[in-house]
Order: structure tokens, then C-alpha cells, then sequence
């Protein structure tokens, strides 16, 4: 996902956000930030814990990359939010860790949400790579902190965002090559949809995290299908978890 980092006191507009104002600071802004956190946060927990039983067992290295894809959402999200809690302190009370504050939670939300989509790059290729090979992962690893270390140094969410609408237009593209007679008859199996749902998840995230002004009603609607698509996803791993995996409880 794509967040963007405004400088403190640079206002709303650098949020993408025109609202009711109360000394500098958008209360609206605020609850719909903090609920947008817990639902995303939320469900990508859930689905990291509710699959940890069942790649256990198969030790399957396609459920291993989705699996991280909701891990590395999470945790990107969780640093998007310390940026704008920081942020919103500043308007407020004109406290937070200041201006030399936003250069590094940059690379790391661009490291982790590169993560998340290389994973689920990884996760299409799965059955074309032989992803058992350690290197594969030290590879992604490797891939996303070079480009969290170009974001550091040109300071351009644009560039992190051209990074990744590479890799998410790469992976939609692997997702339609497959060598299985089977699936090329369905277009539309139930693995592509959840895929295509997540392709769909950060194009909107995409759009609610730009620079450009947005009204609360218009931010509010693509958080609004972004979290229907976040839950949709939810319901769509947990209908197809085995009978067991869906009553085990994470311990």
C-alpha cells in the first residue's frame, strides 16, 4: 500500500483531506484514520493466525507468501498510522518527533508494503519457481530494501509507488499464465479472484493515500470499499480453510 508523508504543519491537504477544522485538526479525519486501522489491521491478523495452522502442516510455500502478504499489509499500515497520529499531535498540541520524523517512516512503509506485494508476486509464481530455495526469499528481502533505500534518498513516494504498480502489474499478468489445462478453462477461479480482490485493495488504497485534495465523503467511500474488499478477502480464505483449521483457536 501506498501512504504518503506529509510534513508536519503542512496541513491537511498534504493528507488528501478537506474537513471541519478545530485549531488545525480534523476530528473526522481522525476516527475514520483509527477505524480504518483496526478493520485492516484486524483482518490481517486474523488471517495470518487462521492459516498458521494449516501451513504447519503442508508447509506450502504458496500459503507461506500469502500468508506474509497480510503480515507485511499490517505491519505497513501500523507504521501509516504512527505517521498520521504524529502528524495530527503536531496540529494540535505542537508535539510528535517533528519534521526529521516523516524521511524515515517513508522507507519503512515503502519497505514493508513492497514485501506485501512481492509476496504476492511469489505467491502466483509459486508453482513456476522453485521457492524452496532460501536465496528466493533473501532475494525479496533484498529487493524491497533497495528500493525502501531509493525512497530514503530521493525523498519520492512516486518513485515507491511506480516500484510497486511494476510488481502488482507483473504479478496480475503471471496470474493469467498458468500451465494447467484446468485453469485455463476457468478464467475466474476462486485463487485469481482473492488475487485480483488484492490487486483491487491497493489500486483504491492507491487513490485514498494521494496528494490529491479529497472531500471527507470521497475518503470515506474508498476507505469504505477498501475495507469491504479486506473483509470480502477474510471471508473468502475462510470458507475455504478446512473444517479443523477454522475451529482451532491460535494459542
Amino acid at each position: 500500500m501506498n501512504p504518503q508523508f506529509p510534513g508536519p504543519r503542512a496541513g491537511n491537504a498534504l493528507l488528501g483531506f478537506r474537513g471541519s477544522q478545530f485549531f488545525g485538526f480534523s476530528f473526522e479525519l481522525l476516527l475514520i484514520e483509527l477505524a480504518y486501522f483496526l478493520i485492516v489491521f484486524g483482518v490481517c491478523l486474523i488471517v495470518y493466525l487462521k492459516t498458521r495452522e494449516l501451513y504447519s502442516i503442508s508447509q506450502h510455500r504458496g500459503l507461506f507468501h500469502f500468508r506474509n502478504i497480510f503480515l507485511f499489509f499490517g505491519v505497513a499500515y501500523f507504521f501509516r498510522l504512527v505517521q498520521v497520529l504524529n502528524f495530527l499531535s503536531q496540529e494540535t498540541l505542537d508535539l510528535g518527533l517533528g519534521r526529521g520524523f516523516f524521511p524515515f517512516v517513508m522507507p519503512v512503509v515503502s519497505f514493508f508494503s513492497t514485501m506485501a506485494l512481492l509476496s504476492l508476486l511469489m505467491s502466483v509464481l509459486t508453482r513456476n519457481i522453485d521457492s524452496n530455495v532460501k536465496r528466493v526469499d533473501y532475494t525479496l528481502y533484498a529487493i524491497a530494501f533497495v528500493s525502501s533505500l531509493v525512497v530514503f534518498a530521493t525523498r519520492s513516494e512516486n518513485i515507491m509507488m511506480a516500484i510497486q504498480t511494476i510488481i502488482l502489474a507483473v504479478s496480475v499478468l503471471f496470474l493469467f499464465v498458468e500451465p494447467s489445462e484446468k485453469t485455463r478453462k476457468r478464467l475466474f477461479s476462486p485463487n485469481r479472484v482473492t488475487y485480483l480482490l488484492l490487486a483491487v485493495l491497493w489500486i483504491v488504497n492507491l487513490l485514498a493515500f494521494s496528494r490529491a485534495m479529497l472531500s471527507l465523503e470521497f475518503k470515506l467511500l474508498l476507505y469504505c470499499i477498501s475495507a469491504a474488499v479486506f473483509i470480502s478477502v477474510l471471508l473468502r480464505v475462510q470458507k475455504r480453510l478446512p473444517p479443523n483449521a477454522k475451529k482451532t483457536k491460535p494459542s
